[in-house]
């Protein structure tokens, strides 16, 4: 038996987090689906207190992609178990840092990147001075790393209150131009059906009158844009494109039904929406049982892919990220000075017993 080098290990390593990762996501899906049939009373999937993604409260990044979903569970049982809503994670060093001090017993959650390009130190040889260097990868590379949600640490301050800072696609106009700056033309019409007609590249949907709530034109707007994103002359994705095959046709509504709650969150759309799970799991079971947690998981996958794409053809990015700026100032910041101000008092209390021992 040949013996396995280090760099196969690690991969190998590597392979087995993502692997559990992706099987744990889709797991969660269907423990909710079991779950809701018995009664229980759950957080609906993807779908947290004011849309809020996941952030790192150390650099202010919000985790996007498939880490957001993924992470989203973690913030879903949380708000569950204790009716707060936390968004934040740090790792393990960042939270050295910080000053932030780990319950005994914490579990991490793994963040999983593709490594495109490796950083090395170069030392001049003319003038001795030392480099930083990148060097593109000839092909990316599975890496992850692990971060702890805040309810990890015992003296970690509360989330400020967000309230305030209004994301600007609240005002129901940005809805709408945004509806207008992607995908495909909507086309009104009179009868009862909302669909994407691939061959005409249009989307067809009713008046918006005619939807009990605006919310619920919004939310079928926003699952047939999805579906448009895949379009040959956009990112020409295979489940839309490749035909009439009904396990495609599945793959395609699981990619559209996830997307829209993504642009949802990613929107910062606090739209009283959610993912309906019975939905997507009506057109999984037109996918062969052993493919069924592959075709979710790359569900998830285009579904970023694609919320992605629209906010970038929508030209409202800059305002996406202004407002995203915001929130992740005043949570970095907020920490920041909570934790000062705990060491200060710590500092103090120190030195005023040193006194009383002294005196």
């Amino acid at each position: 038996m040949a013996v396995k080098s280090k760099g196969q290990k690690r991969s190998d390593k590597v392979n087995e987090v993502y692997s559990k990762a992706f099987t744990q996501l889709y797991e969660s899906f269907v423990d909710e689906l079991t779950r809701s049939e018995k009664g229980d009373t759950i957080q609906p999937w993807l779908a947290s207190p004011l849309n809020m993604q996941p952030i790192n409260a150390k650099t202010g990044n919000f985790y996007k992609g498939i880490n957001a979903v993924m992470l989203e569970q973690v913030v879903r049982k949380h708000t569950a178990e204790t009716g707060v809503c936390d968004n934040r994670f740090v790792a393990f060093g960042q939270a050295k840092e910080l000053g932030l001090k780990m319950r005994k017993g914490s579990k991490s959650v793994p963040v999983l990147f593709y490594q495109t390009e490796r950083s090395y130190e170069d030392v001049d040889q003319s003038t001795g001075e030392v480099k930083q260097v990148k060097q593109k990868l000839a092909a990316p590379r599975r890496i992850y790393h692990n971060v702890f949600h805040m309810s990890c640490f015992e003296n970690a301050p509360p989330l400020p209150d967000l309230q305030d800072m209004q994301s600007p696609f609240e005002r129901s106009e940005l809805v709408d131009k945004f509806l207008n700056q992607t995908g495909a033309d909507i086309i009104h019409h009179d009868g009862d059906r909302c669909y994407y007609k691939i061959s005409q590249d249009k989307i067809y949907m009713v008046e918006p009158n005619r939807f009990q709530r605006i919310e619920d034109y919004y939310g079928v707007a926003l699952h047939e844009k999805i579906h448009s994103a895949g379009h040959e002359s956009r990112l020409n994705i295979e489940s839309l494109t490749g035909g009439d095959d009904p396990v495609l046709y599945a793959k395609d509504e699981i990619r559209a039904e996830i997307g829209a709650t993504m642009l949802l969150r990613k929107l910062h759309i606090s739209l009283p929406l959610k993912l309906d799970s019975d939905y997507i799991y009506k057109y999984l079971n037109d996918i062969p049982r052993e493919e069924q947690a592959e075709a979710f998981i790359n569900g998830v996958y285009q579904a970023s892919k694609s919320s992605d794409y629209l906010i970038e053809q929508s030209g409202m990015k800059p305002e996406i990220d202004a407002y995203e700026q915001q929130l992740s100032n005043a949570i970095t910041s907020d920490l920041t000075t909570a934790l000062e101000a705990e060491r200060e008092k710590d500092v103090k209390l120190s030195s005023e017993n040193n006194s009383i021992s002294i005196g």
